[in-house]
């Protein structure tokens, strides 16, 4: 009698699936995408030009994110990203409520300096180092490189967000951003915001899911904040046509005029090739009449395949 035994078995690579959503993706709050100027790509030596201060209108409500005395740049919109696609991993983050025992994280939740109706309210919390963020953002690891990822999270946490009856100036909600405390001198503990947190542990809540692969693929800063903008306005699928200005007022946060204009378009143009040629984003732009129709296809691993095959 002859034994026969079953050849070993080549292991998978893992990865996480729900509904087609490979999870090499950032669940995010829809507005913090698409709100106009809250990313936006910002020249060498301008950032401090302006303090932060963008309203967002969103139902009927108005969502506020303020910064005392700087914008926030696309590094700062990667570096944003790439602490929510942690979140997105089952396991990696812990629930802090207001009577959380843990001291660090209690200290983690108390920086993130939630107010009025957020007092009480839940907040994530994820153990990290600034090396890991680097390698989710696909960056060579190196000091100066490091150092630009905890600038940008310092300028993150001095973001204020807060909510208001639409027409009023009167919050009814408010926390910081994020919150970054420091374990030690490599790992550090990232508060996340009740509204950016709530989209990562409730299945209801409405929520945008950015592409990571796609982020790391492309360039230019254009593309990378088109990029998230057209992952909340387009479902997956749908195909829609817009005007090139209206691009450029949701890439900069306005529209500019006379030669800022003129660049501006250029470069949009330039983005939306980028992401036609580098993702599975449908993008094609008529000039005769000014307007990009933009496809974008299934979320997920099948979609990448069907574009490279």
């Amino acid at each position: 009698m002859t034994k026969t035994t079953n050849p070993p078995r080549q292991r998978q690579k893992r990865s996480i699936v729900v509904k087609d959503i490979i999870f090499d993706h950032a669940c995010v709050q829809p507005t913090h995408c698409l709100a106009n100027g809250l990313f936006r790509p910002i020249k060498r030596g301008l950032r401090a030009e302006t303090a932060l201060d963008i309203t967002h209108s969103y139902k009927t409500y108005a969502f506020r994110w303020q910064h005392p005395t700087e914008s926030l740049c696309i590094k700062d919109q990667r570096v944003f990203l790439a602490v929510l696609y942690l979140a997105s991993v089952p396991g990696r983050t812990f629930c802090a409520g207001a009577d959380c025992p843990d001291e660090k994280m209690q200290e983690a939740r108390n920086a993130l300096d939630l107010k009025l109706g957020a007092q009480n309210a839940a907040c994530l919390i994820i153990a990290t180092t600034a090396r890991e963020l680097a390698n989710v953002l696909g960056l060579g690891i190196s000091g100066p490189a490091l150092s630009r990822i905890l600038e940008s999270l310092k300028r993150l946490a001095g973001v204020t967000f807060s909510i208001a009856a639409a027409g009023t100036d009167n919050a009814v909600w408010q926390s910081q951003m994020f919150s970054v405390v420091n374990v030690d001198s490599k790992n550090i503990l990232i508060g996340i915001s009740p509204t950016l947190s709530k989209p990562l542990g409730d299945k209801k809540t409405e929520k945008t899911y950015i592409d990571m692969k796609e982020q790391r693929a492309l360039t230019t800063d254009a593309a990378q904040r088109l990029h998230v903008w057209l992952s909340a306005w387009l479902r997956p699928t749908e195909g829609r046509s817009i005007h090139l200005d209206l691009l450029v007022k949701h890439v900069w946060g306005d529209t500019g005029t006379g030669n800022t204009l003129y660049t501006r378009r250029d470069t949009l143009k330039q983005a939306l090739n980028e992401l036609n040629d580098k993702t599975v984003w449908g993008c094609k732009y008529d000039q005769a009449s000014q307007t990009a129709f933009i496809q974008r296809t299934k979320l997920g691993q099948q979609a990448a395949e069907a574009k490279s095959a």
